[in-house]
């Protein structure tokens, strides 16, 4: 007798899961004329050394802890481990999986939201300030002055373009109603600050020392208008990158 073939069952997508489907599509290529789908993991990983060897780099000026202090380190952080997710989400293992995709979305979001508000902020705030360590430090350590002046400058670049590229490539659209990621993760490192403040005994950002209410409201002058550049960026993104579901349906 001959076996009879059983049609093959396949689970039926929510409408949650379509969209993520639709809107993180980490196996096709957004610019095809400049970066083929087959090619996509390589430019992926090729993005992802120099932010790699900026992390590297940084271990050799700061402490490893100071890593972990710095909101711009944080930034840095995520764009790496947004990268990883991003090739790992391309890969056999990880294509189907509709959680691991939304993990990788959302990092991504996370990342290009957090690298433009912490070149938003470092360039016409910070600068001047690291300027002045270097200053400081350029008569009794003059190569630490010098490699803390080029860590400055790549660690407030190198990372930022690597998300910005990665994006750019990706079929990727954020999703308004991720806003709250931003939120939670603005929380976070607000409050790691604020430990780390107390640990260390000096501010780890001038404009937040601590020392009374008013750093709350710092936090929130920080946070609201990062929160308004996501929405934007959405809107932006959905402009010119429609997904395959109608936006309608949004």
């Amino acid at each position: 007798m001959s076996s009879i073939k059983q049609p093959l069952i396949t689970k039926k997508l929510t409408d949650e899961e379509q969209k993520i489907e639709s809107y993180f599509n980490f196996e096709e290529s957004a610019c095809p004329s400049l970066v083929s789908d087959e090619n996509l993991s390589l430019i992926r990983f090729i993005l992802l050394i120099p932010s790699i060897a900026t992390f590297i780099g940084s271990i050799f000026v700061q402490s490893f802890v100071d890593t972990f202090f710095y909101f711009t380190c944080w930034g840095m952080h995520i764009v790496n481990i947004a990268i990883v997710l991003s090739i790992m989400a391309k890969s056999d293992m990880y294509r189907n999986n509709i959680n691991f995709k939304r993990i990788a979305g959302i990092f991504n979001e996370i990342a290009f939201i957090s690298q433009f508000a912490i070149v938003a902020i470092y360039w016409p705030v910070l600068h001047e300030e690291s300027l002045k360590i270097v200053e400081k430090h350029q008569a009794q350590n003059p190569e630490w002055a010098w490699k803390f002046h080029q860590l400055m400058i790549y660690i407030h670049i190198v990372p930022a373009i690597s998300i910005f590229l990665n994006v750019l490539v990706s079929k990727l659209v954020f999703f308004y109603e991720h806003s709250k990621m931003m939120v939670i993760y603005s929380i976070t490192y607000f409050f790691v600050n604020f430990v780390a403040t107390k640990l260390r005994g000096s501010p780890v950002y001038p404009f937040l020392p601590w020392e009374d209410w008013f750093s709350l409201v710092v936090c929130l002058i920080i946070m609201i208008p990062n929160i308004l550049v996501y929405y934007i960026v959405c809107g932006i993104v959905r402009y010119f990158r429609v997904p395959h579901m109608q936006l309608k349906r949004d």
